[in-house]
């Protein structure tokens, strides 16, 4: 695989985007947080070149297939409060895992567990993927809140399981998201990868959602052709063009 889709998905008061120029000044803020840097690639005490130089990672991450990375937005204003990313590490095994990290100053707002039931709606649709897993500290409290409202539940405790800043040995949960439905029929190839409709692990409905291909999506010829890059999928009708309105792709 060289490339994925990476889609614009809205639901549930909150919005997953690419990372775009314009969201420098919350990577900024992020260098500045305690943990973030620690257990991210996010720069601490960055400036804005460094900033800059971490939203070129996230979109390199979907060139090179290793995964999606989306920033955590607010739907009314598209200001984006935080990072998260489905990483295709371990897809050989059938498993992807969640990372996520919301600024300080936009905490306690929701965020975090509305996206990550987002994500997992989105990420259980793949049909590679038979286990969505996280890896949360025993201690952070915020996080395991977000988890559990989006339906993970704790495993055991991995100890020692990644370094901070290469030096204390982290312990971390590993948790997995239950009720997972494994035998998805497969209906759209995008991004040389085959998705199927989603599989209502959650009870939300799976959203709306714009998408922008790093690579071309391969087209059905049982349907109408496109070249427009901006792109609405909604779960069970064809991948429309936004600009158009014509059908592109087969049936999800």
């Amino acid at each position: 695989m060289t490339g994925l889709v990476v889609p614009v998905l809205d639901a549930d008061m909150v919005r997953l985007r690419p990372f775009a120029a314009s969201d420098v000044d919350l990577i900024i803020a992020a260098g500045k947080d305690p943990l973030i840097p620690s257990i991210t690639s996010v720069c601490a005490n960055g400036d804005e070149a460094d900033a800059r130089e971490f939203i070129r990672r996230q979109h390199h991450r979907a060139c090179t297939g290793q995964g999606w990375s989306f920033a955590i937005a607010d739907p009314g204003t598209d200001t984006a409060v935080g990072q998260i990313g489905l990483w295709r590490k371990e897809i050989g095994h059938g498993r992807v895992s969640i990372g996520y990290w919301i600024e300080r100053s936009h905490r306690r707002h929701g965020y975090a567990g509305r996206a990550l039931r987002l994500l997992s709606s989105w990420g259980s649709t793949l049909d590679e993927v038979t286990r969505l897993e996280l890896y949360v500290e025993p201690w952070n409290e915020g996080s395991w809140r977000a988890a559990e409202s989006a339906g993970y539940r704790r495993e055991g405790l991995l100890r020692r399981w990644q370094k901070i800043d290469g030096l204390a040995a982290r312990h971390v949960h590993v948790c997995a998201l239950s009720g997972c439905r494994l035998n998805r029929p497969t209906t759209l190839s995008a991004g040389g990868q085959q998705h199927s409709p989603a599989s209502s692990i959650l009870d939300r409905p799976t959203p709306d959602s714009r998408t922008r291909a790093c690579l071309p999506l391969p087209q059905s010829s049982s349907r109408r052709r496109t070249r427009g890059p901006a792109l609405r999928w909604c779960p069970g009708s064809c991948v429309t063009d936004v600009s158009s309105g014509l059908d592109r792709g087969s049936r999800v």
